[in-house]
């Protein structure tokens, strides 16, 4: 159970350069929130905050070679999406983009 978050259905993981954890969650609806460690190795995390309102069926995270979190997601018309972190370590991120056409299957 991730806190402060509703009925998770899916669950994407990354870390900081510092060691910290961030942990993105879809929950009921499709609104994706975020949670990231206090300190490294800490039990402890933030608030959730909602990253997005969308209605999303999967999330995945990774950092980039900026050093920015990188967010690919899909949504319930099989879209996929894509939002990177403002700056590494922001834990903000802008809304969502497209970034395939409608239909396309990415292998």
């Amino acid at each position: 159970m991730i806190p402060g978050v509703s009925s998770v259905h899916m669950v994407a993981a990354s870390r900081h350069h510092d060691g910290r954890v961030d942990l993105f969650a879809i929950g009921d609806g499709g609104v994706l929130s975020h949670i990231v460690q206090t300190s490294a190795g800490s039990a402890s995390y933030t608030v959730p905050v909602h990253v997005s309102g969308a209605d999303l069926t999967s999330i995945s995270a990774s950092v980039n070679n900026s050093g920015a979190i990188d967010l690919v997601a899909v949504d319930l018309k099989g879209v996929v999406l894509e939002s990177v972190e403002t700056t590494p370590d922001a834990n903000t991120w802008p809304a969502f983009t497209q970034i395939d056409p409608p239909g396309t299957v990415v292998s």
